[in-house]
């Protein structure tokens, strides 16, 4: 893990989950190759909406499948394959001109994220949604910090030079839309769940595996989020050494 490339920690991200009561773990890695069994000739009703039937459409698309698997894209894949024109409601950004968020960490202070819609405009309007629906049911009442980890000395890591976090089930689930770098002070969302984390370092080997919607401004607070008192916590089933809060960081989120 220390010399080579860090590509078992992208499964380790998808696998961790994290809750009040405790660290837990659940497997959400998504074979692909599976999505394409169960496949049936029956016929598309034309008055239907254009719509995808799964959220992963938009990424298969986007990896050539509506040409190497058309049976099953056709049937299941119809806006992303452009076989039928989206509806409005689909393709509308429910984004007016966003510029910045600001998350609210108790006793540490505010941390500035300017937007980009023009990155993931799905994700985005999401989390805007989230931030405008503060207090409601769907707003961000579990909003949390529980893993913190600094830039290491050399290498890949341990520790992984990142702040992860929760954004709740309001967030619901999203899918990579454009590909970005991922710099020191890049924001990314974990596909197909709300989990989040803010880069501390540089991190070329993770390019185009997350869904990047943000940069942080200014590092300050989050600088001081690597340094507060963690446990560490070994994953059972890869082994891999992660930094945990030992008090999550519940934290406010509101448009600028």
């Amino acid at each position: 893990m220390h010399n080579h490339c860090a590509c078992p920690l992208l499964l380790i991200f998808l696998s961790f989950t994290s809750d009040a009561a405790g660290v837990g773990y659940s497997l959400l890695e998504i074979d692909r190759s599976q999505a394409f069994i169960g496949y049936s000739e029956k016929s598309v009703d034309s008055k239907e909406l254009c719509k995808d039937g799964n959220d992963l459409c938009e990424s298969w698309a986007e990896e050539g499948e509506c040409v190497r698997n058309p049976h099953f894209m056709t049937e299941s894949c119809r806006a992303s394959c452009k076989i039928c024109k989206p509806s409005p409601d689909r393709t509308r950004l429910f984004v007016e001109d966003p510029t910045t968020l600001k998350l609210t960490l108790p006793n540490l202070g505010d941390v500035i994220i300017r937007l980009r819609p023009d990155i993931s405009p799905k994700a985005v309007a999401a989390i805007v949604q989230l931030a405008r629906d503060k207090g409601g049911p769907n707003g961000c009442r579990s909003c949390r910090i529980y893993r913190n980890e600094a830039k290491p000395e050399t290498g890949f890591g341990p520790p992984y030079a990142l702040v992860q976090g929760s954004l709740g089930p309001g967030l619901g689930k999203h899918s990579i839309e454009g590909r970005a770098p991922t710099h020191r002070g890049t924001v990314c969302l974990i596909a197909q769940t709300s989990e989040f984390f803010i880069s501390v370092g540089e991190h070329p080997e993770w390019n185009g595996s997350f869904i990047v919607w943000g940069e942080v401004e200014d590092m300050k607070v989050i600088d001081t989020v690597t340094t507060l008192p963690y446990k560490d916590f070994k994953h059972p089933q890869y082994g891999t050494v992660m930094r945990m809060l030992l008090s999550e960081i519940r934290f406010d989120m509101e448009m600028e």
